[in-house]
């Protein structure tokens, strides 16, 4: 068994620990009571409003005995967790150790995960040699190594799909370039500026990738409110892979403005890199051979 001793508020406020509760109530501030995950509840026969007593080692080797009422029942995606999990406020725990005032550990939880080196080098700096200061990256080398591999191959089929795209986009801008060679030829015999002309399709090119873009998102925004929502449920391998890092068997569908905003712009630049092609066919082509069809 291992029991964990919380701040009840700031631990709701960090992990949403109270949404796990699946009989009683969350704990309270001071609260006495104590938190145990269910298959430990199930293993000890034990339910909400009985009392568990807690023999252990205190501090400097002090015995630790004491009694506590169950206040609820909770239950994580991982089956290891659900083993062997008690949680208990920080302060009872720290009079049944008899270690007042003292702690094992603090989380550090930023607001912007992008400034996480920089921020653990700024704590090294105050805090010195004394303490010990790691990182998620650190603490879950197997979670790093899982995200990574998943990351690459996100990035492969990621590729793939851009590929397709960029086909898809170069063969639409080269079959309207081809159709109308004969109307851009005569533009050309009656005066137009071949530069005029390029700068023409370049505008029109663009004009059709934002179309694309903006009709893509709007069309895709309603399913994707759905999934998110109502995250896809896995199951099999993939759950029991899941679940050993403690996270929920599904997959989740993101909302964040900045992945639309990419994959818009990736999008825009191959449609961009596409309209080379009626571009310096414009600036080269032969007006007669053009005028004739050819």
């Amino acid at each position: 068994m291992v029991v964990i001793g919380t701040d009840p508020l700031s631990e709701d406020r960090a992990s949403g620990l109270s949404k796990r509760v699946l009989e009683g109530v969350y704990l309270r501030q001071g609260d006495e009571g104590v938190l145990l995950t269910i298959k430990l509840a199930e293993f000890l026969k034990l339910k909400v409003g009985d009392t568990i007593t807690l023999i252990s080692q205190g501090y400097h080797g002090v015995t630790a005995a004491g009694i506590f009422p169950v206040r609820g029942i909770i239950s994580f995606p991982s089956p290891v967790m659900n083993n062997k999990l008690l949680y208990m406020d920080l302060q009872a725990a720290q009079e049944f150790y008899g270690a007042p005032d003292r702690l094992t550990s603090i989380s550090v939880m930023l607001h912007d995960t992008r400034r996480l080196e920089k921020d653990i080098i700024a704590i090294r700096e105050k805090t010195g040699s004394r303490y010990e200061i790691m990182s998620w990256k650190e603490m879950n080398r197997e979670l790093v190594q899982s995200i990574e591999s998943d990351n690459i191959s996100g990035m492969f089929m990621l590729g793939i799909l851009y590929l397709v795209v960029g086909f898809g986009i170069f063969g639409t801008l080269l079959m309207m370039t081809v159709e109308r060679k004969r109307e851009l030829g005569i533009m050309v015999a009656v005066g137009m500026q071949r530069l005029k002309l390029a700068l023409i399709l370049f505008i029109e090119t663009v004009y059709i990738g934002l179309t694309g873009i903006v009709a893509g998102t709007a069309l895709a925004m309603p399913v994707l409110l759905i999934l998110h929502h109502n995250p896809i449920k896995l199951t099999g391998e993939a759950a029991r892979a899941m679940m050993e890092f403690n996270a929920d068997p599904v997959l989740p569908f993101s909302l964040d403005p900045q992945l639309f905003c990419r994959q818009g712009l990736v999008i825009l630049a191959i449609t961009l890199i596409s309209s080379l092609y009626p571009t310096l066919l414009v600036l080269r082509f032969n007006i007669l051979k053009a005028i004739r069809g050819h």
